[in-house]
């Protein structure tokens, strides 16, 4: 399936950084967890290609475009309109629509300025749970743009990330993101869209329980009390939460875009996990910056392996490649808990057999450093 843009000059990075799964950038500090030897990460967009479009043939409204082309369909002309999301061509430019197909939620045009959507109202029907917004954003930036220095830090064009925008929100199908020629104006679209929901990506209602798990100074409390906050989340965040951070660990893995992990960490902990109130005075901010920033740094820390058993779905489509079988906590709805004998294997429990000291706290292998 042809990409909606070509690789850039970077596609060496690009490759290593989704491949590469034992070379990783020195200021990512990997948490092992249990996993299937000799198996290797994908790029975000290879099992997800599997969702494709099935087209309708329609009558063309009056001013309706093709979406690959950007051309407009003649007076009652022939359309091809995908079931799913929308997205409108001509009959030799069906090939051409980008991939995958994410489904619409509930919320298919632009919110008017007295109404706010969630994060729900903008994800597919079936698992993951992922904006398509997010994942085509991130699809593009991956293949042309993993070396561009200051990845999500330098600024777009505030009129062509509002575009972009607005052009996804329309809910008619993926823009043609090879005609957005800064690759800023992509990150700056991912950023506007989180900014723009009713909630953060980690729910204000979370907040603490996510600050305080990385504030105890116990590291294996802190350690099962994050991993727990992750598994309590809302199954739309929590899957979001999972493919982003394996977008942000791909941008770290590559050196040539001078993205560290503090440096992402200390940019995105504003816009997904937040403060304590939802308009926090500026005295606030500047407390619970420090906090905010080590609960992203911790997240970002957490091993890609667990992050993919989220977005690798049983029940859907899978953002990776299905060879992809990872042994990784979860939840009922995620990959299967982990538990070693003295001197024995690992073998699956279920939620309803663990005991523990604190009621509902899973018990399974760390994926953090031991």
């Amino acid at each position: 399936v042809a990409p909606s843009a070509p690789p850039l000059d970077g596609h060496g990075c690009w490759e290593d950084a989704h491949q590469a799964n034992n070379n990783r950038n020195t200021n990512v500090s990997p948490m092992k967890t249990p996993k299937t030897p000799g198996v290797q990460r994908s790029h975000s967009n290879a099992g997800i290609n599997s969702r494709r479009h099935i087209f309708e043939q329609k009558t063309a409204k009056t001013g309706e475009k093709c979406g690959p082309c950007g051309k407009r369909f003649g007076f009652r002309g022939t359309v091809f309109k995908c079931v799913d999301c929308k997205a409108s061509a001509h009959q030799g430019c069906k090939e051409s629509v980008p991939l995958p197909c994410i489904g619409l939620g509930s919320a298919k045009h632009t919110p008017g300025k007295n109404h706010v959507y969630g994060l729900t109202d903008y994800t597919p029907s079936q698992p993951p749970l992922v904006p398509g917004v997010l994942v085509h954003c991130v699809n593009e930036l991956e293949k042309r743009g993993l070396v561009e220095v200051g990845l999500y830090r330098v600024p777009g064009s505030e009129r062509e990330v509002r575009e972009l925008k607005e052009k996804f929100l329309r809910g008619k199908g993926c823009p043609n993101l090879s005609q957005v020629d800064d690759i800023h104006v992509l990150c700056g679209c991912i950023k506007d869209f989180l900014r723009g929901l009713r909630d953060t990506l980690i729910p204000n209602a979370q907040w603490r329980q996510f600050t305080q798990a990385v504030e105890n100074p116990n590291q294996t409390e802190s350690e099962s009390d994050i991993l727990q906050a992750i598994a309590d989340l809302p199954q739309a965040n929590r899957d979001t939460l999972a493919f982003l951070i394996l977008h942000f660990q791909r941008i770290i893995e590559c050196p040539d875009n001078k993205m560290t992990l503090a440096n992402m960490a200390k940019i995105l902990a504003p816009t997904l996990i937040g403060y304590s109130s939802k308009d926090p005075e500026p005295m606030a901010i500047m407390s619970e910056l420090g906090v905010t920033t080590k609960c992203m740094e911790t997240l970002l820390n957490i091993d890609a392996d667990f992050w993919s058993g989220y977005v690798d779905t049983d029940d859907g489509d899978q953002m990776y490649n299905k060879e992809n079988l990872f042994l990784s906590p979860k939840t009922p709805e995620g990959p299967a808990l982990l538990k070693r004998g003295v001197g024995g294997p690992l073998e699956a429990i279920t939620p309803g057999r663990q005991s523990t000291k604190k009621k509902n706290i899973l018990v399974f292998r760390s994926p953090f450093l031991s």
